[in-house]
């Protein structure tokens, strides 16, 4: 049997017990139940390392204002492969945070850092200018804030768009609603977060 962690007490319903906010551990997607979300990691690939775990996936999501209603959909959070192409990705039901660069260092365009500037400047993530981009002198604390605050946030904001679609079939309003969904949540998570991770 799986283990199953619970992000809230649950609530009872008609004498059964709502399910809304179980989480479980486990590799199998098959006959998902209807309210679970799975917590999966693949391995993190040469040159990365995962830098979160299931566990604070699941206390990060605590801090999520109306959670519950946010997830709803949401079947599989997955600590993917690392990838120089994406630092994360959203399917239909599936959110994925991937892998981090082992030496923590993050090589960057200068479009990349002009659209992550107010989230680097709020983790005070030095950085150098370098060639036609920069370095971002990350460490894991503030490495692990960038994918939980900014980037899960990200992917969560393209679930959401799919959800409020009238079909519910894709991520119709693309990369810039993500990002201003991510922006917007940042303030009203930081004070929340830095209660419960460190960030230096």
């Amino acid at each position: 049997m799986s283990r199953v962690y619970r992000r809230t007490k649950p609530k009872l319903k008609l004498g059964n017990e709502n399910k809304r906010n179980r989480m479980v551990v486990s590799r199998r997607y098959e006959n998902i139940e209807q309210g679970v979300i799975i917590i999966d990691k693949e391995e993190a690939g040469y040159g990365y390392k995962h830098l979160l775990d299931k566990k604070e996936i699941m206390e990060f999501v605590e801090i999520i204002p109306e959670w519950g209603k946010l997830s709803e959909g949401l079947h599989i959070i997955l600590l993917a492969k690392g990838s120089d192409y994406s630092d994360g990705w959203h399917s239909r039901g599936k959110i994925a945070i991937r892998a981090w660069e082992k030496d923590l260092w993050k090589e960057v365009s200068s479009n990349y850092f002009n659209e992550h500037k107010m989230v680097f400047d709020k983790l005070e993530v030095k950085h150098e200018n370098k060639d036609d981009g920069y370095v971002l002198y990350f460490n894991e604390n503030k490495a692990k804030a960038f994918q939980l605050l900014h980037i899960f946030m990200h992917e969560l904001g393209h679930h959401y768009d799919r959800m409020t679609t009238r079909y519910k079939a894709s991520s119709s309003r693309g990369e810039l609603f993500a990002e201003q969904y991510a922006n917007n949540y940042l303030a009203s998570l930081w004070d929340l977060y830095i209660q419960k991770f460190p960030t230096y």
